[in-house]
């Protein structure tokens, strides 16, 4: 199999499995539209969205209402900002065959959760795998959610114009300007600004308010250092196979918004609590001299 992709895109989040679990059928024509929010209306205006005050640094108070004007922007129901538990009655829900699992050793700096159908028992899933990733901050709000359909057997394979007409109907706003659109492209990709516009990656010298600051690609999928001009992001990238490149056997789409990586209220909080915490132990000992 031949994947439509480049190896100058930054890789997206984590490997995916290659095997499944035989489960319930799922439509997977209609997969992608699962939780279809159709993104109608204009573009988030600033008074949906916000502005920084000046001298104010971006971080999570500054981005979060304008992902709530956002429509549109969620996976199977998940949405950016959204608590980590609810997430997972939603996608259980969605599919009662998906099941928790704890993120791949990534380390300490990423927390969240996998839910999947994948039993990593060596069988062949009628169904595909349905794989969902989420990255939460230290509110347990997501900040990164993706999802990825594999394995499609023959008979549950998407024609490429369906899958990119679904993109389209689920994520265009009104108006967008997607003039350097292809069948033919490896990764279709959109960006949110801090006033709620979306803008779609046509290549060249698209605008881009989420453009990387540094050539290098961070494995995990999202931004570290984000331009201060990002509200979210979005990719989605089809796998064909060289038999039939009109047909796609996989795919995976993920959304981001970076400056939700870390919860401001909550690292005030951490570091509050962390300075009482010096003056209590130097309280403690405050009457020792040393012995001289």
């Amino acid at each position: 199999m031949k994947k439509i992709a480049s190896s100058l895109l930054a890789p997206l989040v984590l490997a995916t499995p290659l095997l499944a679990h035989a489960g319930p059928a799922i439509d997977l024509k209609a997969a992608i539209k699962a939780g279809l929010q159709s993104n109608q209306g204009a573009p988030a205006s600033a008074e949906n969205g916000t502005k920084a005050a000046p001298g104010q640094a971006i971080d999570s108070t500054v981005v979060t209402p304008v992902l709530a004007g956002l429509k549109g922007l969620d996976l199977g129901g998940v949405r950016l900002g959204m608590q980590a538990e609810e997430a997972k009655q939603i996608l259980k829900k969605l599919n009662p065959t998906l099941h928790l699992e704890n993120l791949p050793m990534i380390g300490d700096s990423v927390r969240g959760f996998v839910m999947t159908n994948d039993t990593r028992r060596m069988q062949v899933y009628p169904n595909g795998l349905d794989r969902f990733t989420v990255f939460v901050n230290e509110a347990n709000n997501i900040f990164l959610v993706k999802r990825e359909l594999m394995q499609l057997p023959p008979e549950r394979h998407i024609v490429l114009s369906t899958f990119i007409n679904s993109l389209a109907e689920k994520f265009d706003a009104p108006g967008l300007d997607t003039h350097g659109r292809s069948n033919r492209v490896p990764l279709y990709r959109w960006f949110y600004d801090m006033q709620g516009r979306q803008y779609y990656d046509n290549g060249g010298a698209s605008p881009n308010p989420c453009r990387e600051q540094s050539s290098a690609g961070n494995p995990l999928g999202y931004q570290t250092n984000p331009l201060p001009t990002c509200a979210a992001t979005i990719h989605a990238m089809p796998f064909t196979d060289t038999k039939n490149q009109e047909l796609v056997h996989a795919y995976q789409i993920t959304i981001t918004a970076p400056w939700l990586r870390h919860d401001a209220p909550a690292l005030r909080a951490n570091a509050d609590s962390a300075a009482r915490q010096r003056q209590a132990d130097q309280d403690k000992v405050k009457e020792n001299k040393p012995q001289l």
